[in-house]
């Protein structure tokens, strides 16, 4: 498959203007970008390197995990001299980039069109973007190269043909610095490598090769991080993160009495349960949609389903334990978006025309129907956003 141009069509120019509409509405009316609890974290590290200070200050944890965050926001921190407007500025270039790349990776994979748009609008509006992409946060930049590294995968070769392969390689190892939950993209290439080729025709030298460009960036950043502050991938994120040792619920990131209980209630399987339908209002539907591609599409419903899978595994990570298996966080669940938006559309599309033939009904009511739907959740997702913290307090749901 060859690599997508540069250039964009009509099509894509229109839906940057678009979400470069959605883009200023909310911060309009939002005052600028959401800043959570755990965005001081990103604001005084940047802070920190932007003003040359005292290594020893900076938080040795995201030095080690999101280091690429600052590298990349500290151009515009030079200019604006605040940290809150460098992050969200690069997060909103993220944001504009990820709405093109999204709707590249989707017309790859479907051929309706108008099913491809409205995945597309979706992404662009929905909650767990505009709550925590546009924020001060490391999500947006990781959903960004989440779909850059998937859409790459789409004419990638594990012979590693072209220069565009380890290109393509490198781009993963770097959206592992952005956020760990990136290592989504690893896990996905060796589960799809095994099914592929098995055990005995596994290209062994092939997927050596992969294994040191991607973990290249991650190399490099050990070596800086080791020297610094003595820190270290295995010790201080595999051990904590991976291997589900026990976390304490009895704390919060928020000061004060008012958010305990929800904390705690973060901390349950039924919390768990509801996250991924936080992230992903639409999900039941997705169950269809996974049942139409699997008839019509074996090859890429096989593709599908090994990147839920890894997608599934990296999740259950950050978990606390293995006695409350689910998500901890919308946010972490929303790592099934390449999937789940366009498979739940997919089955909303076949629930609606399957009504309108039952009843005899024109079946030009379903594109209509479709996009109410979509619009519906967009305004809702707006609503949502911009009341957030009044809606979390009443409902207890989420940080």
């Amino acid at each position: 498959m060859s690599e997508s141009k540069y250039k964009l069509d009509k099509t894509e120019i229109k839906l940057l203007l678009f979400s470069s509409i959605v883009l200023l509405v909310f911060l309009y009316f939002n005052n600028g970008w959401h800043v959570h609890p755990d965005s001081d974290i990103y604001t005084s590290y940047l802070e920190l390197m932007g003003e040359h200070g005292d290594k020893s200050k900076l938080n040795s944890e995201v030095a080690l995990l999101r280091p690429l965050l600052f590298y990349l926001s500290l151009p515009f921190y030079y200019v604006f001299k605040d940290p809150i407007i460098a992050i969200g500025l690069l997060n909103s270039i993220f944001y504009l980039c990820s709405v093109i790349i999204f709707y590249r990776y989707l017309s790859e994979l479907l051929n309706d069109t108008n099913l491809i748009l409205a995945s597309t609008i979706y992404f662009m509006s929905c909650f767990p973007v505009l709550y925590w992409g546009l924020s001060i946060l490391t999500e947006m930049g990781s959903w960004f190269f989440l779909i850059l590294g998937l859409r790459r995968l789409q004419y990638f070769s594990f012979n590693l043909d072209n220069n565009s392969d380890y290109i393509t390689l490198i781009i993963i190892g770097l959206g592992i610095l952005y956020k760990t939950n990136l290592f989504v993209l690893p896990l996905f290439i060796t589960f799809y490598a095994l099914a592929t080729f098995g055990i005995k025709k596994f290209p062994t030298k092939s997927f050596f090769l992969i294994t040191f460009f991607i973990s290249l960036p991650l190399i490099i950043n050990q070596l800086y991080v080791f020297y610094f502050f003595g820190v270290n991938y295995y010790d201080d994120f595999l051990q904590g993160s991976l291997f589900f040792l026990d976390k304490d619920p009895s704390g919060s990131s928020y000061g004060g009495g008012d958010y305990s209980k929800e904390y705690e209630f973060k901390y349950t399987q039924t919390y768990r349960t509801l996250t991924f339908f936080i992230a992903f209002p639409l999900l039941l539907f997705s169950f269809f949609g996974f049942k139409i591609i699997r008839e019509q599409n074996q090859e890429l419903y096989l593709v599908s389903k090994w990147y839920v899978i890894s997608a599934l595994i990296i999740i259950l990570g950050y978990s606390s334990s293995l006695s409350y298996i689910g998500a901890g966080s919308p946010r972490y669940a929303f790592l099934l978006f390449p999937i789940i938006i366009p498979y739940s559309l997919i089955g909303l599309d076949y629930i609606i025309k399957s009504f309108l033939d039952k009843f005899n009904l024109p079946i030009s009511y379903a594109d209509k129907s479709l996009w109410f739907v979509v619009g519906f959740y967009c305004l809702s997702s707006f609503f949502v956003s911009f009341f957030d913290i009044q809606i979390r307090l009443e409902l207890g749901l989420w940080i």
